[in-house]
């Protein structure tokens, strides 16, 4: 790095600041709006230039200016860095991602890191569902989602099939094809219920979330795989607590209509019983009939 791109210049020190105080990680992170001028510390101190962000009760907050500002200093730094400085890597593409999560060289440069044993995958899981739970900006972006099914197939490896398994293996229009079965990562099933739950808040942040939903189908296949082989139990309490809660979802959210298709398809996917589905799709259509996404959900279920 040049001289003027030191590490030890101050904006550089802030962005390392940021990026451990999100690498440890808080119990929740949030862009706020303003500058750091418009808030202060914990005691009530104005905030001080080498960290001007919230931190109260371990709840982060980044005021937006602040963020902005050094958006830019990260960027020069990464442009800058030797490949080998991985701690700068880190620093710079943490805060990127922060302020533009559709960054796609910042998430590139996090997978070699990855791949090269510099960053554990664990760690980037944790980083990106803070990011996700952020901002609504950082819910909705495809590129976030399909990184972490990256992750988990680095971390978990994928599902191992045997051929007589594979036969039995039903392709779903627009849920599941064979072609798809080596990107399929060998998650637990506690951590699926985990990823379940984190996409349902970032369905909250983002409403409609059409990307966050196609995540959550993905994750729905690795309990569909799962349960084709032979691995019930667990992976059954999965699946019906699943149905419940966007059964529960569809019936609070009546003009997400993307929930509707998606629980649509997950009857479909498990075999569950249509006219439970059907009936309570016509209760909602009895008192919320003024909505499109009510209606159209209807009419997929075959209700006229």
């Amino acid at each position: 790095m040049s001289k003027s791109a030191s590490p030890d210049s101050p904006p550089f020190v802030t962005v390392f600041n940021l990026s451990n105080a999100l690498a440890r990680p808080p119990l929740s992170a949030e862009i706020i709006p303003g500058g750091s001028e418009d808030w202060k510390s914990e005691d009530g101190s104005t905030l001080s230039p080498d960290f001007p962000f919230v931190l109260i009760d371990g709840n982060l907050g980044v005021p937006k200016k602040v963020l902005y500002k050094l958006y830019l200093v990260a960027v020069t730094m990464f442009t800058r860095v030797n490949i080998k400085q991985f701690d700068l890597i880190i620093a710079s593409t943490s805060i990127i991602l922060l302020a533009n999560p559709a960054h796609q060289t910042a998430l590139n440069a996090r997978k070699r890191l990855i791949l090269q044993g510099n960053l554990h995958p664990e760690k980037e899981l944790e980083f990106t569902q803070l990011l996700i739970r952020a901002s609504d900006e950082c819910a909705k972006q495809s590129i976030i989602w399909h990184h972490r099914q990256w992750v988990f197939l680095q971390l978990y490896g994928a599902i191992q099939l045997v051929s007589d398994i594979c036969k039995t293996l039903q392709p779903l229009n627009g849920w599941f094809g064979l072609l798809e079965l080596d990107t399929l990562p060998d998650v637990p099933a506690g951590v699926v219920q985990n990823e379940l739950s984190l996409i349902r808040c970032a369905c909250e942040i983002y409403p409609r979330n059409y990307h966050g939903w196609n995540h959550w189908r993905f994750m729905m296949n690795i309990v569909y795989v799962s349960q084709c082989l032979g691995k019930h139990g667990e992976w059954m309490d999965v699946m019906q607590r699943e149905y419940e809660e966007v059964e529960n979802w569809v019936e609070g959210h009546v003009s997400d209509y993307t929930s509707m298709h998606h629980l649509y398809g997950l009857v479909e996917r498990f075999g569950l019983s249509k006219p439970r589905v059907k009936e309570r799709a016509l209760e909602l259509r009895a008192r919320y009939g003024a909505h499109e996404a009510v209606e159209k959900y209807v009419r997929l279920l075959g209700g006229g």
